[in-house]
Formats: structure tokens, C-alpha cells, sequence
């Protein structure tokens, strides 16, 4: 039993404290400069697709993407664009085996633990190993830090990624996990969420985790990497309830920890209503100055008993569009709008479900779940005498939840501004009816008729077939002519 990496046990036990004592003296754990922050959240890759005010972005997570350092303990965060990490002691001979096993680390190799419940095997990539002891030894001692392979995922992009107005979610999931080298099992996506938004998630090599994080998220769901058997997730909510009561069927012995108090129904700190934010839509352009439609859901038609604080509320901003192309006080499209904010606001509220932190004695064959932040497990002195495991699973923080949402309704598609026309009928007056040259942003090719206004009295007299362009007067809510062509 105990800890081995390519079959080889590594160095755990320190019964008198010495080297504990020396490399905290010298090399202390908690001042190892070992990962930078992921540039994929550095460097603007969140932003807009398009800037301006009516623009989104993609989801963020209020997460903390790496533990405080430790050895002996294995780190498995949940999401694409966090990675399991693993801090062991190796000596100079074994560290020679598994360069040479792993390639140069470029192979993974099998982190294998093992104790009196049972077992893990998982493939772990080694980064180059870090020396504690000086050259003067004999044999030296060096700090493994292992990662899974979603410490690569962060040089892996999607290419020229064009989104068209017909792909539904099953086929981003799909072009995002090929781009990872992955294949991801997903829940059931809701029909409110429809599709994604082509223009948000129409990128050029973006950071494939990072997307991918992004579109579960826009579906009510998170990604997650089992290390029993190395699969990739996007989990529902539903789905992690049921995985989560699974975990704690199996046969454990708990040692702290358990549920949060104030859960199981009566759930505390939490906001009263969502506001699920939309942006405006008229006749194949939308409001460029950032003007709202707001959607409100109350937590009582989600929640059987609330405990919240009043006057609160969790703004979601959503990519859709809710159309008000009719001029009226209410969205043409409500219905979908309406029917996707009550999803959005259901699927809040079930993520506050479960909160927990759970510590059980020794290795617990914990399944991830979308409520988790992380499972660890560690190896350590037992007060009572010799070593054990001990297995620690955290939910994800009190105040998580990303506030952008990237799907797209049916029948929606905006054009750019300018662009050109061709004048569908004869005009009689200053307007009349016109049709796309070019395509929508979302690759819409169906060029339909659309009013545009001739306020400049370009075209008079008989004007079928002429073609010019025109652009979104933001003042007037209309397409206007810009110039005649021929």
C-alpha cells in the first residue's frame, strides 16, 4: 500500500520530521513559485467577440485555478481549464527512470494509490523535476510535480471555429472536444437554451478549455474529468444530484466535514429573483448603445422554502436576443425569451444545491460532480501513529456563478453595419422593401426582405434590382441607405 509513480514507490514517510523541517527552512512549499495563471485568463480572451456596450463575453468562474502547494497530496480540480496537480519526493536514481520512461516527460506515466479501500491508476504527465537537496549528495532529492493532460489543454485552440445558425450544442461539444483530443459525454442540453450564439463562440484559435467552460456554462453545466477512468463530462445539474448521493453510498468512513448548514431545503444566502438580462433586436440589426430587456424569476418557483435576503438579485447577461422588430412594449419572440430565463434562473438555483466539505479516511472512490471545486487527496502522519490517506472533497465556493450566458434564439440573425442591398420592389415614397447582399454574421444566406428607408431620396422613380448600401441608424431603429450602386 502507499503511493507509486511508473510502479516505482515514492518517498513519503519522514517519521522525525528532518527533511519536513529542512525544506521549510530552505525550499518552503508554501513560497514554491511552480504555475503561472493560465494566459488564456490574462490576456483578454474573455472579452467580446465584438466590442461594445450590447456585447457579453464569454462566462467566467470565480474559482481559485491552483491549490496552495503541498506534498503528498494529489489536487482534481473540476472544469477544462483547471488541472489536476500532484506534489511527491523522488531521488535522484528514480527521477533518471522516469525521465527516461516518459520521454523526457513528454509520456505519461501511472500515478497508482493504493490503501486498505481500494485503489486509483491514473495517467500523470511530469513536469521537470525541481531539486531540494544541493549537488554536493550523494543522491539527491527532487519535488515531482505531476499534472493530468488538462495541464496541456491550455496550448490547444480551436482553429478558425465558425459557428453557422444551424449547429445546436451536441456539435460544438463535438468540435470543442476534437480540438482537445477528447471525447466529452454530455447531458441532455434543455431545448430552452436552442442554440449557441454564432457570433460569441465564432473565434479564431481561441483556447479550446477555456470555450469549452464557457459552453457548459451557457447550458446550465460544468465540466468535469474522472480520474478512475479518465473521461471528460458536461454535467447537468440533475446529473450531479444523482452522482452526488451515489458518492455517498459507497462504504466510507467520514471523518469531518459533511454538509453546510442551512441546506436540504432551506437554502441560506442566496439571492431572492434572477434577472436575466437580453439585448434588443430590430429587423436584423440590434441596439447597439445597450438598451435591455430585463426577465425576472423569483427563487420561490424554484425553491421550496427560502431563506435569502430580500432586494437581492443574480443579473445574468444572455447573448439572445429578444426581438422587437413589431415596435411593441413586448418581445415578439417572449415566449422563447421568457421560457429561457426560467431555465437560467431554474439552473441557478439548482447549483446552490449541495455545499459541503467532506474529509473521509482513506482513499474514497469519489465520482466529480458539477457542485465540486476539487477532490484531494493526501498523505500524511496519523496522530495515532504511522501514515494514512485521507480523501477531502470542497464544493465550489459561497459566492460561485458566472453571470454571461451564449446561446441564440431561432430565427434571429443581425447584420453587419454597413452592408449591401438590393432593392426588392418598386418604392413608393421614402421606404420600402429591400433584401440582403451579404450574409449575417451568423452565416445566414437566406437574404430576406427587409424595410429600409430612403431618407436622403437616393432611390426614386422605378428602382427594382438597384443595389447600394446601407446602414443601422441607432437614433431611428432602421436601416437606411448609405449610397446608391448601380
Amino acid at each position: 500500500m502507499g503511493i507509486t509513480y511508473d510502479g516505482s514507490p515514492l518517498l513519503l514517510e519522514d517519521p522525525d520530521g528532518l527533511f519536513s523541517g529542512w525544506i521549510d527552512r530552505y525550499q518552503s512549499m508554501a513560497d514554491l513559485c511552480m504555475l503561472g495563471q493560465p494566459t488564456a485568463f490574462c490576456d483578454g480572451q474573455f472579452r467580446p467577440r465584438y466590442s461594445g456596450p450590447n456585447d457579453v463575453g464569454l462566462p467566467q468562474a470565480n474559482l481559485d485555478w491552483l491549490p496552495r502547494p503541498k506534498l503528498n497530496r494529489l489536487w482534481w480540480p473540476t472544469g477544462a481549464s483547471r488541472f489536476a496537480i500532484g506534489l511527491f519526493i523522488a531521488d535522484e536514481t528514480q527521477v533518471a527512470g522516469f525521465l527516461d520512461d516518459s520521454d523526457g516527460g513528454t509520456s505519461p506515466l501511472e500515478l497508482s494509490i493504493e490503501d486498505a479501500n481500494g485503489g486509483l491508476a491514473v495517467d500523470m504527465y511530469m513536469l521537470p523535476p525541481r531539486p531540494v537537496s544541493c549537488s554536493t549528495t550523494t543522491d539527491r532529492l527532487y519535488v515531482l510535480t505531476l499534472v493530468d493532460e488538462r495541464y496541456f489543454w491550455q496550448q490547444r485552440n480551436v482553429g478558425q471555429l465558425t459557428v453557422a445558425r444551424d449547429k445546436d450544442w451536441g456539435w460544438l461539444f463535438g468540435q470543442l472536444g476534437s480540438a482537445l483530443g477528447v471525447s466529452i459525454e454530455t447531458s441532455d442540453v434543455n431545448s430552452a437554451y436552442k442554440h449557441p450564439d454564432p457570433a460569441q463562440f465564432s473565434r479564431r484559435y481561441a483556447n479550446a478549455a477555456m470555450l469549452l467552460d464557457a459552453a457548459a456554462r451557457s447550458v446550465g453545466q460544468r465540466i468535469t474529468r474522472n480520474p478512475a477512468n479518465g473521461n471528460v463530462y458536461s454535467d447537468s445539474w440533475e446529473q450531479a444530484s444523482d452522482d452526488f448521493d451515489s458518492n455517498l453510498q459507497n462504504d466510507y468512513i467520514q471523518v469531518a466535514g459533511g454538509q453546510l448548514a442551512g441546506l436540504g431545503g432551506n437554502l441560506t444566502v442566496i439571492p431572492e429573483k434572477v434577472m436575466v438580462v437580453f439585448r434588443k433586436y430590430y429587423h436584423g440589426g440590434f441596439d447597439a448603445v445597450g438598451d435591455r430587456y430585463m426577465v425576472q424569476k423569483s427563487a420561490s418557483a424554484y425553491l421550496d422554502e427560502v431563506n435569502g435576503f430580500s432586494g437581492l438579485a443574480k443579473t445574468i447577461y444572455s447573448t439572445a436576443f429578444a426581438n422587437f422588430s413589431s415596435g411593441g412594449s413586448t418581445a415578439d419572440n417572449d415566449s422563447a425569451v421568457t421560457a429561457l430565463a426560467d431555465r437560467i434562473a431554474s439552473d441557478f438555483y439548482a447549483s446552490l444545491g449541495k455545499r459541503f466539505d467532506y474529509t473521509f479516511a482513506g482513499y474514497m472512490p469519489w465520482t466529480p460532480t458539477a457542485f465540486d471545486d476539487h477532490m484531494e487527496i493526501v498523505y500524511g502522519a496519523d496522530p495515532t501513529g504511522g501514515y494514512r490517506f485521507w480523501t477531502r472533497v470542497q464544493s465550489l465556493p459561497y459566492s460561485y456563478g458566472p453571470e454571461q450566458q451564449l446561446s441564440q434564439l431561432d430565427d434571429v440573425s443581425v447584420w453587419p453595419s454597413p452592408h449591401n442591398f438590393e432593392i426588392y420592389s418598386d418604392w413608393s415614397g421614402s421606404s420600402g422593401q429591400a433584401k440582403h447582399s451579404d450574409n449575417a454574421y451568423d452565416g445566414n444566406d437566406t437574404k430576406p426582405t427587409f424595410t429600409m428607408y430612403d431618407a436622403n431620396d437616393i432611390f426614386s422613380g422605378n428602382t427594382t434590382g438597384k443595389k447600394g448600401t446601407c446602414y443601422w441608424n441607432e437614433v431611428n431603429k432602421r436601416w437606411e441607405e448609405l449610397q446608391r450602386g448601380c
